[in-house]
């Protein structure tokens, strides 16, 4: 969903996730970046502060430093 740029499905998708995955680093990445892109800029630093917490991928691990250095 966020690859077509469908970023309020997208953002749904990702709350509706969240209890699956409470603790994967990935999903708070995602979440922040479709926050963004819908204009949520607090809540979406507030998702990769969570996400830096959290376990990430080595990719994820880049594009959070990336995105909130």
């Amino acid at each position: 969903l966020a690859r077509l740029g469908r970023w309020k499905v997208a953002e749904a998708a990702y709350a509706k996730a969240y209890p699956l995955a409470p603790k994967w680093g990935g999903l708070h990445v995602q979440w922040g970046n479709a926050l963004a892109h819908l204009g949520r800029p607090d809540e979406a630093k507030a998702k990769w502060r969570t996400a830096a917490g959290l376990y990430r991928t080595a990719a994820e691990r880049t594009e959070l430093a990336r995105l909130a250095p």
